[in-house]
C-alpha cells in the first residue's frame, strides 16, 4: 500500500497472486504453531515465479508477512 497506516486484506491478496503469478499460503496461529487456512492463486502452483509466499492471519482482517522454515 502506498499510504502509511493503510493495509490491504483479503482481495489485496487475490491481486497479489496475480501480479506475482505464484500463491499465497495463509495461517492462523494454533496453540504453539500454527495452521494453514488456505491458499489463493493455486491456479498457479505448476508455473509459481515464487517459491513459499506466505502471510500470518491475525483477524479482523490483518495479515503480516510470514516466512515458513522447515516446510516439507
Amino acid at each position: 500500500m502506498q499510504q502509511p497506516m493503510a493495509w490491504g486484506g483479503e482481495p489485496e491478496i487475490i491481486m497479489l497472486t496475480h501480479v506475482l503469478a505464484s500463491p499465497i499460503s495463509v495461517y492462523m496461529a494454533e496453540g504453539v504453531g500454527m495452521r494453514s487456512i488456505g491458499v489463493y492463486g493455486e491456479d498457479y502452483a505448476d508455473s509459481a515465479q515464487y517459491d513459499d509466499l506466505a502471510v500470518l492471519f491475525h483477524g479482523a482482517g490483518h495479515y503480516e508477512a510470514l516466512r515458513v522454515f522447515g516446510r516439507a
